[in-house]
């Protein structure tokens, strides 16, 4: 998987054309919105970390040293034989999405929450993510799902879900989007229900 591209309108235009296949909305709505002021930099271990300005002090949203390493950390609570269906609070950088992607396969279903457009819209202008958005089995929601969004993305996987659902919170995010997680947490329990 590639993390960056050369130029931040090539990766954002990969990505929206991806992300198109299965959220056609939300790809229109991240390409009318803006990008939220990251500053990014170079891991120690490569791939691109960033921080945001958050209650008037930097907060990381990946590690300076591994975010590969920190997104696998975070998915290892994620039991696999368990939890066919996964709630995924935040997006980050998208690094723990992707490493869970990459085995997903056809019997598991992800949905990812993320509530803050431009943060998502700073992420998918840096990091290449075609590698897992467009997936049919992938559902990206923000502030507009609803429950009746929701059910109606999930409806077809209900077999699916039914073998177990874990929620997963990206930690940097739970400080950004707190409220909207728990809100959105409601939601999934409704729907689940």
């Amino acid at each position: 998987m590639r993390y960056r591209m050369k130029n931040a309108k090539d990766i954002l235009c990969a990505n929206l054309d991806h992300l198109r296949r299965t959220e056609p909305q939300l790809a229109e709505r991240l390409r009318q919105s803006s990008a939220a002021p990251l500053q990014w930099d170079e891991s120690r271990a490569g791939p691109l970390y960033a921080s945001i300005e958050h209650d008037g002090r930097r907060l990381l949203l990946a590690s300076r040293y591994d975010p590969l390493a920190e997104a696998q950390q975070l998915n290892s609570t994620i039991d696999r034989a368990r939890h066919a269906g996964i709630i995924m609070l935040g997006m980050g950088l998208g690094y723990h999405i992707a490493d869970i992607a990459k085995t997903l396969g056809d019997t598991s279903i992800m949905v990812v929450y993320e509530p803050n457009l431009p943060l998502m819209r700073a992420v998918l202008e840096r990091v290449d993510h075609t590698a897992w958005l467009g997936e049919h089995n992938i559902i990206i929601g923000d502030d507009t799902m609803d429950r009746a969004a929701l059910t109606s993305r999930v409806e077809k996987f209900a077999g699916i879900i039914t073998q177990g659902t874990v929620l997963v919170t990206h930690p940097p995010s739970r400080q950004i989007s707190g409220e909207a997680f728990t809100a959105f947490g409601e939601i999934v329990a409704e729907v689940l229900a």
